[in-house]
């Protein structure tokens, strides 16, 4: 069965979900909202030991330190031998501020049993502090990170358990700390996320159903050793010097298989990449990366500053990105499968004279990304079902698209600021729109079969379908439950 929709009917199908969507989305935050507000108890959840509520703590400098002994509120002197202990604490965050803020400290302190959840910002917030221990804590349902450090040194992170925040662990702008020991999952978006940081040692942590597990970005000489990490994985940035500082072992793995982390390697090849669960490769040339099965990771195969490699015949299914290239040349791109993934199936940034001919991008948020790239030959592909673009420049001139089957996206091939391309002898059917160019001047159309009006075929006519009902359901439920109270 195959049923055509012209772009108005889809376009009330689309603002119909999104209707449906906000009225759900919009009842439980007032509602849950409102239950907060005015019945505090009632909110706790059934885990909170009320007996064991303890209020919010800001600590500024050794001054607070002081007072906030006195008080009662810990033991300790400060000192390597006999640091403050705060200890045994629950904290509500009541949806804003943080569980726990320290700021301006380097006395030496330990936190440990705490849990700090429902708060607005973080866990627990750590600002210019160093020879601070975090062990056995944890930190969940918070707006913003579970645990964050900012201008920090000398810390350590152990044994705390860390989800359903919107990261679990992040430091910025911080050296010399360790994260060992850890579980940390089902974080919104980052299990552990390390930025502008330099010798962060990450050990025999476990991190799960993140969108991306570790995230290194422009950080350097890190240690990761002993990591697991499961339906997520490891993604890093930076330049060429930071990413090759880092000492990044085959005892992590992703999805109970190894991750490959090669630096500065020439002929890589299949007895290199054996029961591989993640790829990454920076400044390696002449390699061949095939037929490995890479799924459910952050991304499955990354290049950066990596030439005259092949990539052929894998399947990179359900990750962030399934082939990442950046800063890469002639590269070859062959027979690889990428589907399923939600960001990009295939994505070239700033990467030059590379081929991808014969790959299939399916049911991603793009089939294929070209970002800043140029002199690129993209043939023979397959691009169908995905949710905006089959295939997208932005930025890229003098590439060459030509021959590729590119069906059932919201727009077939998308030319973004990019200038002097050929696009020739493709086959486009059932896009909204074939062929969009933005801001472009000087390419070459020649020989495209067009044909708008997307095409959904039964299956995916069922998928939506059954969307509907679940939304409409969840609304029911919900104004039922409401009425009820």
């Amino acid at each position: 069965m195959v049923i055509v929709i012209t772009k108005k009917v889809k376009y009330v199908f689309i603002l119909t979900a999104f209707i449906l969507m906000i009225i759900t989305t919009s009842t439980y935050y007032f509602r849950s909202n409102f239950k907060v507000q005015s019945d505090k108890y009632n909110s706790y959840p059934e885990e909170i030991n009320l007996s064991q509520l303890s209020s919010k703590i800001y600590i500024n400098g050794s001054s607070d330190w002081f007072d906030f002994k006195n008080e009662g509120n810990c033991t300790g002197l400060g000192t390597y031998s006999d640091p403050y202990v705060i200890a045994n604490r629950t904290i509500y965050g009541y949806t804003s501020g943080s569980c726990i803020w320290i700021e301006n400290s380097d006395v030496y302190f330990k936190i440990e049993n705490c849990t700090g959840l429902y708060a607005g910002d973080c866990g627990i917030y750590l600002y210019n502090v160093s020879n601070g221990l975090l062990i056995n804590n944890t930190f969940s349902l918070n707006f913003g990170e579970g645990i964050k450090l900012d201008n920090c040194h000398n810390n350590t992170i152990a044994n705390t358990t860390s989800y359903y925040n919107y990261d679990g662990v992040r430091l910025y702008e911080s050296y010399n700390n360790t994260i060992s020991e850890n579980h940390i999952s089902d974080n919104y978006f980052i299990g552990i996320g390390i930025s502008y940081s330099w010798n962060t040692t990450i050990i025999n942590n476990t991190i799960e159903s993140s969108n991306i597990g570790i995230d290194l970005y422009k950080s350097n000489q890190s240690i990761i050793s002993g990591n697991t990490m499961n339906n997520c994985g490891l993604i890093a940035s930076g330049t060429i010097e930071m990413l090759s500082s880092n000492d990044i072992d085959t005892t992590n793995t992703v999805n109970e298989k190894i991750l490959y982390y090669y630096s500065d390697k020439v002929g890589l090849a299949s007895n290199n990449f054996t029961n591989a669960g993640q790829v990454i490769l920076i400044n390696c040339n002449n390699s061949l990366i095939t037929n490995l099965d890479i799924s459910h990771s952050s991304c499955g195969i990354s290049l950066y500053y990596c030439n005259m490699n092949f990539i052929s015949g894998n399947t990179a299914n359900g990750n962030r990105n399934g082939i990442t290239l950046d800063y890469c040349y002639n590269n070859t791109i062959s027979g690889n499968t990428a589907n399923d993934n939600y960001w990009n199936g295939i994505d070239l940034s700033y990467s030059n004279y590379n081929n991808l001919t014969g790959n299939t991008g399916y049911r991603n948020d793009v089939g294929i990304s070209v970002w800043n790239s140029n002199f690129t030959t993209i043939s023979k592909n397959y691009a169908s079902n995905n949710i905006f673009y089959g295939i997208w420049l932005d930025a890229s001139n003098n590439n060459t698209i030509s021959g590729n089957s590119i069906n059932d996206n919201l727009i077939g091939i998308l030319l973004d600021k990019s200038n002097n391309n050929v696009i020739l002898g493709n086959s486009l059917s059932g896009n909204d729109e074939c062929i969009t160019e933005i801001d472009c001047e000087g390419n070459l159309l020649s020989n495209n079969d067009c044909h708008e009006g997307l095409v959904i075929n039964g299956y995916n006519l069922l998928f939506i379908l059954g969307i509907f009902c679940l939304l409409s359901l969840a609304f029911i439920f919900r104004s039922i439950s409401k009425i009820k109270e």
